[in-house]
């Protein structure tokens, strides 16, 4: 439901998949800053924009996505610089009943931080990469039947490095740090690396999402630092044919960004331009080849973040809204009662 009202329960489903149901939202946690976690439907203004709680750490180079048949979005590792250590292996997972975060017994094989992750097709998730305890790393982990194993080792070690799924087998990984150009797909059914065309600029923090065109599977990069400075260029890589070519450029440099593939359209969510995060959301419009600033924006500016894709549910049994506005500036409170007890206030934004 489009609007200012938002059931408390949802159902999450997994990242990068195209048919997504029609009440489904972005979740965003952590990120530079003690920031809110924050809902999002990046087609409308009209944001739902519960304030859900920070995560229980501050913590930057996350990575996470859903378990628990995607209802539960699962966040680990990163970096949590308020404690005096650079890496973690500690997870926490997000209750939407409860609107609170919870610590989890399942942890990393290995702490890390500014690794890169994705829901499989199948369910899984992937962690890809990052920097531990050796250093930057090639190796990566899968988190299945409640617990994380190691997964396939890149061919060379990443960090900082963007990840998209291209279909139900195919799994590409580009750019990252120390500042690199190479790009790799993972084939799941043959467990084999293929090498791509690299970029043409090394890019780390940078975004990347895949689209079609009539010539073909596309991944476009997006933004990133290289070469000591935030860059606002892009890259295209047709799959088919393995060709990389320049993109069209952004009005501005974007760093620590997410691009999100969301009712078949591809959206760049907030990022920095190295002096100031930002809340802006860029729709990709692939036919005219250029970013444009949507309507919607994020409630609070955010970079070096986590994101997955939720599902509104109304069949949850038990749960009955009740809603009063009284708008005072830019936000009104809405009052959620549940039957199960209780009430909680939740800020939400007018745009």
């Amino acid at each position: 439901m489009k609007g200012l009202l938002l059931s408390c329960s949802l159902i999450a489903v997994a990242l990068l998949k195209v048919n997504y149901a029609a009440d489904s939202k972005i979740f965003l946690a952590t990120g530079v800053g003690n920031l809110h976690s924050e809902l999002i439907d990046p087609t409308t203004k009209e944001n739902n924009c519960q304030n859900t709680p920070p995560y229980p750490k501050r913590v930057t180079g996350a990575v996470g996505g859903v378990i628990n048949d995607n209802t539960t979005p699962l966040v680990c590792g990163g970096f949590p610089y308020e404690e005096g250590i650079v890496y973690t292996d500690l997870c926490y997972t997000f209750d939407f009943a409860e609107n609170r975060w919870s610590p989890s017994d399942i942890a990393l094989t290995s702490p890390r931080r500014f690794g890169a992750s994705l829901t499989l097709p199948d369910g899984r998730i992937w962690v890809t990469g990052g920097q531990g305890e050796a250093g930057t790393t090639a190796s990566t982990e899968i988190f299945e039947n409640g617990t994380f194993g190691p997964g396939p080792d890149m061919p060379v070690p990443k960090e900082d490095h963007c990840i998209v799924q291209l279909d139900e087998t195919r799994t590409l990984v580009g750019g990252g740090g120390p500042i690199s150009t190479s790009v790799f797909i993972y084939d799941w059914s043959t467990q084999e690396w293929e090498v791509k065309s690299p970029l043409r600029l090394g890019r780390r923090g940078l975004s990347c999402g895949k689209f079609e065109t009539s010539d073909g599977l596309q991944v476009i990069f997006v933004g990133g630092e290289g070469e000591g400075y935030f860059k606002k260029t892009t890259e295209i890589l047709n799959v088919d044919n393995d060709k990389m070519v320049a993109g069209p450029e952004m009005e501005k440099e974007n760093y620590g960004a997410h691009m999100v593939e969301f009712e078949k359209e591809l959206f760049l969510v907030g990022g920095t331009d190295d002096f100031f995060s930002t809340s802006d959301i860029l729709k990709f419009n692939v036919e005219a080849m250029t970013f444009e600033l949507t309507e919607a924006s994020l409630k609070e500016p955010r970079e070096v973040f986590v994101s997955m894709i939720v599902q509104n549910d109304h069949s949850i049994r038990g749960l009955l809204r009740k809603t009063t506005k009284a708008t005072s500036g830019e936000c009104s409170k809405t009052l959620t009662r549940l039957s199960v007890g209780g009430t909680r206030d939740l800020q939400d934004c007018e745009r």
